[in-house]
């Protein structure tokens, strides 16, 4: 007989498991504070901005927002300037931004805390996420801002009392999350019709026409705000015009491409970069299996856009979650620049989505199999990614402190920007005990913008 309460074995079995590697996986992101300043992508230009900003001068990284490198000037000014200050700083970010989007996950997608904690798990075990986590980069930041929002957009329905209160610190949250990122202008359109469907909701059907109006004009608003925003920007224009070639379409696959290289959790430039060499004797094995990752990503690219939009159709609900991922999707596919981590802070509800398409399908024990299958793989390659950025951390800090100067030497300015958050205390000791006054006053005067 079952008595009331009563949990299967296996259950409890799983739920100790989850709560074993949380701890595990939080013991490893925290051990990334031990390790050196790590500069990757558009680190240095990050850098740069924040020194330009402690210093009082003009902001030369124009192609960049200013609200990351405020907030790396502000951890310079109370004397964060270093690896540490910028880890701990997205730490902080990823672990307030889970608490947000949990309780988004949670209360807007109906997923029980099993599958919240398995969202989390996965999204921890990513090898993007280990990859940006210890950089100073702002998807991080961004990830914390915009879960943030999402959770003050879900208290409007669910506190209608303090919907006022909510929507307010929503749009505020929306714009700082704007000045991180700019493709954070999502956020704006999911605010806007959070507010729409909360005024039709009070108001009744009777101007249900003048909301769809205001709609309508909101709609237009955003598109004229991502256009002058995210399409138009000198920069941009200026790559188009050196790249002729180029056809929206051909961002689509990209795009496709990028979600199948993050849910296969493995990067397809982990071994080595693609290199076309014929014939195919005289091809190494690293350049074979970089070959083929690259080209298994797209299936599962497919795959998952696939278990994506077959968990959005079965909620059967439009919601403030639906017009901020579809806009950003929007935007990222007029974004002509590639790189996987533009998915990283979507990432969770990527996941929360996949699982309710998951579910969809006949919960046979085939495919309940299969499910944690992939689960358990995908987390033995997230601790691959892991292990190898722990090494980085404890045992190869010189190597990785070397190849860093190696490149960022070219640039003054980004090199000075590396030395006043403590890039080179890693490297060999040298009579600099005035390193950052003299980093400082070696800045470039013409930036990097």
């Amino acid at each position: 007989m079952v008595t009331a309460g009563f949990v299967p074995r296996s259950r409890v079995v799983a739920n100790r498991l989850l709560i074993a590697c949380g701890f595990v996986i939080a013991a490893c992101y925290l051990a990334q504070l031990a390790g050196p300043l790590r500069v990757v992508d558009d680190g240095p230009l990050y850098l740069s901005g924040a020194v330009d900003i402690v210093s009082g001068g003009d902001y030369h990284q124009l192609r960049l927002p200013r609200g990351y490198p405020q907030a790396l000037a502000t951890l310079d000014l109370i004397g964060l300037n270093s690896a540490f200050g910028i880890v701990g700083l997205n730490l902080v970010c990823i672990a307030m931004g889970f608490a947000f989007i949990w309780s988004v996950i949670r209360s807007e997608m109906g997923l029980s805390v099993r599958a919240c904690a398995t969202v989390v798990l996965l999204t921890c075990c990513s090898w993007l996420w280990i990859y940006l986590a210890p950089v100073p980069m702002s998807d991080m930041v961004f990830f914390c801002l915009s879960s943030a929002c999402l959770a003050a957009l879900s208290l409007v329905r669910l506190r209608p009392a303090s919907a006022l209160t909510f929507m307010i610190a929503a749009f505020v949250l929306s714009v700082a999350a704007s000045s991180v990122r700019t493709i954070g202008i999502a956020l704006i359109a999911a605010v806007a019709f959070c507010f729409l469907q909360h005024v039709a909701r009070r108001t009744g059907r009777a101007r249900m026409v003048a909301a769809l109006i205001a709609g309508s004009a909101t709609a237009s608003v955003t598109g004229f705000l991502i256009w002058r925003s995210v399409i138009t920007p000198e920069y941009l224009q200026s790559w188009r015009a050196t790249n002729p070639s180029y056809r929206q379409s051909d961002i689509a696959m990209i795009r496709i491409a990028e979600v199948g290289e993050i849910f296969q959790n493995f990067s397809a430039r982990a071994l080595t970069p693609k290199a076309n060499v014929l014939p195919i004797e005289t091809v190494s094995f690293h350049e074979l299996a970089t070959s083929e990752l690259q080209s298994f990503r797209y299936v599962f690219g497919l795959a998952a856009i696939g278990f994506i939009l077959a968990g959005a159709i079965r909620r059967r609900v439009f919601s403030f979650i639906e017009v901020y991922l579809g806009c950003y999707t929007a935007i990222l596919l007029v974004w002509p620049f590639t790189d996987p981590r533009f998915f990283a802070p979507v990432l969770p509800l990527f996941l929360a989505y996949g699982w309710i398409g998951w579910q969809s399908l006949p919960h046979t024990r085939t495919l309940r199999r299969a499910a944690v299958c992939y689960c358990v793989v995908f987390c033995l390659f997230g601790a691959v990614a892991m292990g190898n950025s722990l090494y980085e951390a404890t045992f190869d800090r010189s190597r990785t402190n070397r190849f860093c100067q190696q490149w960022l030497k070219h640039r003054p300015d980004w090199f000075a920007a590396y030395r006043v958050f403590g890039g080179d205390r890693d490297a060999p000791k040298q009579n600099d005990a005035n390193r950052s006054t003299e980093a400082r006053a070696s800045k470039s005067p013409g930036g990097s913008g």
